[in-house]
């Protein structure tokens, strides 16, 4: 009913000498660190009292803090590398299980812990934590002993985890005297451990073909395609690239696996065939050129290549993104591709992904002021690439920008299209015959909102877009949640029905047919939706899959 602030951090590093025993030394003794405590528990223990809490700053500083009078003082407690007195283990350095040199190590400190439990029968803990961090909590010393499995590379059946450990729970002694630890993670992620915490593995689900280690999904996802309503692909951080052949319940990696050395993938497209896919997105660490794979016949093929070349000045194309990319044949058979990204980035590929021109419009001088995010072509000599340009003077308003590519006949010309003043980015288009959907953001005298805008080609060109009439609340910020980062809306996609979909933060999706809109949909996430692909639902109308992502939680959904 009430409560009393017991512990507050910015206190302690004011004013250390007021809380003798918590000897600020690591990062979170730097003044002005905004610490998060992420978990709390208290011991049933009958003769000795125990409250832990653990959380940290950003992910890589931990903490955990013990009090022993039920609130009304607080200790620090000591991973075991650190630490100096008797029962630390001070020979970390030298101890091969914690050299980052070695395929598998442990860490030396802690990371931020999101969860811990605490075994009442004689106060042993466990903590779990950022990189996948596993402690386990001796009684008698207070010392927090580190247990992790921790690999530079994704995680294989080696049983190590790299990714964020998010709950802890403690169960026992069981009947055979062993305490039963439970960890839950990023991405559905379960291990289990019949000493305490010590060791884990996979935890296990049932099967009709018995039980079966649940697989996590623990990258990032950025993009979603899908064939049809059963064959699918996705893509993400790390470089991964997964295909699924069950509508999205099953997912494989494909080659090149996935690793923490890989840069983060954030498109997928293919040709209308099925046959030629490319993906493409974050710089390498190599030679600083945005990441691009492509296969270039799946039928024969299910390596994806990483040998494309791109042609044009190095200096324009180095450490920029490639954020969408896009198809632009007409016929089954056509291999062109075009992708766009971060500051005006523009290339093109005639062969299917392997090769790549930069396209800098002729007297187009400010293009790297661009952030281009979609891009969408009527037919090979027709696109539209969408995003947003900042104002050349010191303090200029930010705009969003459409731009329209034409060829015919050998001439090339490159036209910005007129949008309501107030549209102050662009995040996705889709071309559907001669008429084009892009959603976005505008500023109406302080008020950010969400905005669909449409266009038709006529007399040889797009028309200034304009204003859909949102549906009856609009399309309002979403206050859920922790990343206000992502835009209101951030996926338009023209279903095979006719009808236009628009998603974007938080999960909620909306409908536009017949010139109306349906009845408001969520899509049973809370995670911002960040790739979206339609396709014919069984019986007709559509079938959605979306992609969404958050800082501890990635998903796919199902709409129709």
């Amino acid at each position: 009913m009430t409560w009393d602030k017991v512990f507050y951090l910015p206190n302690v590093i004011s004013s250390p000498q007021a809380y003798p025993c918590i000897q600020l030394t690591g990062c979170e003794a730097i003044p002005g660190q905004a610490f998060e405590p992420w978990d709390v528990e208290i011991s049933r223990n009958p003769t000795q009292n125990l409250a832990l809490f653990c959380g940290g700053v950003g992910v890589q500083c931990g903490l955990i803090l013990a009090s022993h009078d039920d609130g009304l003082t607080w200790c620090k407690e000591w991973h075991e590398c650190p630490c100096i007195f008797t029962g630390c283990h001070i020979a970390c350095d030298a101890d091969p299980n914690y050299n980052p040199a070695a395929n598998l190590f442990r860490l030396q400190d802690f990371t931020t812990l999101y969860g811990l439990a605490i075994q009442s029968s004689d106060n042993s803990a466990i903590a779990v934590g950022y990189n996948g961090q596993q402690l386990v909590r001796d009684p008698a010393t207070s010392v927090w002993l580190d247990r992790s499995v921790f690999s530079k590379v994704i995680p294989t059946v080696s049983g190590s985890v790299k990714f964020p450990l998010l709950g802890a729970a403690l169960a026992g002694p069981n009947g055979a005297g062993q305490t039963i630890a439970i960890a839950t993670g990023m991405g559905g992620l379960l291990r289990e451990s019949i000493d305490g915490g010590y060791t884990y593995s996979p935890g296990l689900r049932p099967t009709p073909q018995g039980p079966t280690p649940i697989a996590a999904e623990p990258h990032r996802i950025k993009d979603v395609h899908f064939f049809d309503d059963s064959v699918g692909w996705h893509v993400g951080q790390h470089g991964r690239i997964a295909n699924s052949t069950n509508g999205g319940f099953v997912w494989q990696d494909q080659s090149p696996i996935a690793n923490a050395a890989q840069v983060t993938i954030h498109a997928i497209t293919w040709d209308l065939a099925q046959l030629n896919g490319v993906a493409v997105g974050d710089p390498t660490t190599t030679n600083g050129e945005p990441k691009i794979r492509y296969i270039p016949n799946l039928g024969s093929s299910s390596q994806w290549l990483e040998n494309a070349t791109i042609t044009g000045d190095p200096n324009f194309i180095t450490g920029k993104s490639l954020r969408e990319v896009e198809w632009s044949g007409t016929t089954a058979t056509g291999n062109n591709f075009w992708a766009v990204g971060t500051g005006g980035l523009i290339l093109t590929s005639r062969n299917g992904g392997q090769d790549w021109s930069l396209y800098v419009p002729a007297l187009e001088t400010n293009l790297h002021l661009y952030e281009f995010a979609g891009v969408s072509f009527m037919d090979t000599a027709t696109g539209l690439m969408v995003g947003r340009r900042p104002n050349p003077s010191p303090n200029g308003p930010i705009r969003g920008a459409v731009n329209q590519y034409r060829k015919v006949a050998g001439v090339v010309s490159w036209a910005s299209i007129a949008l309501p003043p107030e549209v102050t980015k662009l995040t996705d288009v889709d071309i559907s015959g001669v008429v084009a959907w892009a959603v976005g953001e505008k500023d109406v005298g302080g008020v950010i909102s969400g905005v669909l805008l449409t266009s038709t080609f006529s007399s040889g060109s797009f028309g200034a877009f304009t204003e859909v009439t949102p549906p009856a609340n609009g399309f309002p910020l979403c206050t859920i949640g922790e990343d206000l980062l992502a835009p209101i809306l951030s996926e338009v996609e023209v279903g095979p029905s006719g009808a236009v979909w628009v998603a974007g933060m938080c999960g909620r999706v909306w409908k536009y047919a017949s010139q109306a809109w349906a009845p408001h949909f969520k899509s049973q996430m809370d995670a911002h939706v960040v790739g979206m692909s339609f396709v014919t639902a069984p019986g007709g109308g559509d079938a959605g899959y979306l992609g969404g992502m958050r800082r501890g939680q990635q998903c796919i959904v199902r709409v129709q």
